[in-house]
């Protein structure tokens, strides 16, 4: 199980405690954030993991444009796995098309190289 799948669990598991402290969800929140940048620096971060995260936004005090930063970093990084070896795995589609959907950010208010990136990614699914 990988470190940011402990942490989420954790975060779970502390949650549903009555006695669950703001000062233990921003604790928990800061290594959630360290393992996320971890995570999709080695490309290992999954679909599901960032999904559990988003649910716990609230729990970890995460306010949404925090989140929708993190995402973004997570597509650029997932991007950019995909375009280094030219192939997109099942897995890495579905956490692509995850985020990309999920992201509350115009495809406006991206930079213009993230834009040219996910339209090249774009351009190989058959």
């Amino acid at each position: 199980m990988s470190i940011l799948r402990n942490l989420i669990n954790s975060v779970i598991a502390s949650s549903s405690n009555e006695g669950f402290e703001r000062v233990r969800a921003h604790e928990l929140a800061s290594q959630i954030k360290e393992a996320i940048q971890q995570t999709t620096e080695d490309g290992s971060i999954t679909a599901d993991e960032l999904d559990d995260i988003s649910k716990l936004t609230d729990k970890l005090s995460l306010r949404p444009d925090e989140f929708d930063y993190i995402k973004l970093n997570v597509l650029e990084h997932v991007v950019d796995h995909i375009l280094a070896d030219g192939e997109i795995r099942e897995d890495e589609m579905n956490l692509f098309k995850r985020v990309e959907d999920s992201i509350n950010v115009a495809p406006e208010d991206r930079s213009e190289e993230l834009k040219a990136k996910v339209a090249r990614v774009k351009s190989l699914v058959k």
